[in-house]
């Protein structure tokens, strides 16, 4: 459903997708879907400052990021997002409806920038088919890691 999000809202194969938030479901969900679509998986440590943040998105080249809604004010920070088009924003509340945990109401509300697209949402406009994205490993990167 995660790729077919992506592919949906407009990223086509290689393009960059930065994934900026801790060790959550959610992390590893977006991997799997970005790498799907055909697109490359730009990871940035949850621990980073805006300045280096900032490196990241503008050395990787990329146009898509999704964000930790606790890391969101560190993504505001950054004063330039250079190729970055869209954002899409998760939270904790979230975790519970991806996972499919226990029989407890999961909270519906949107970080304060409600402008940005939540990680449901990007599950929402997708489906479950596969997606239509041809995929040579000979020549296409899966991930661009920084250290």
């Amino acid at each position: 459903m995660v790729a077919n999000g992506l592919i949906q809202l407009g990223l086509e194969r290689n393009e960059r997708v930065a994934v900026f938030m801790p060790n959550i479901p959610q992390f590893i969900i977006a991997l799997f879907g970005i790498v799907k679509a055909g697109c490359i998986f730009v990871p940035v440590d949850a621990c980073y400052k805006g300045s280096e943040v900032g490196h990241i998105l503008e050395d990787s080249g990329a146009t898509f990021l999704i964000t930790f809604d606790e890391l969101h004010h560190v993504v505001e920070s950054v004063p330039t997002r250079a190729n970055v088009e869209k954002v899409c924003v998760t939270s904790r509340s979230e975790i519970e409806e991806l996972i499919k945990i226990g029989n407890n109401p999961v909270s519906k509300q949107k970080p304060e920038d409600a402008s940005h697209p939540t990680f449901l949402d990007l599950t929402r406009v997708g489906n479950a088919s596969k997606p239509d994205v041809k995929i040579r490993s000979e020549v296409d990167f899966a991930t661009i890691m920084y250290t």
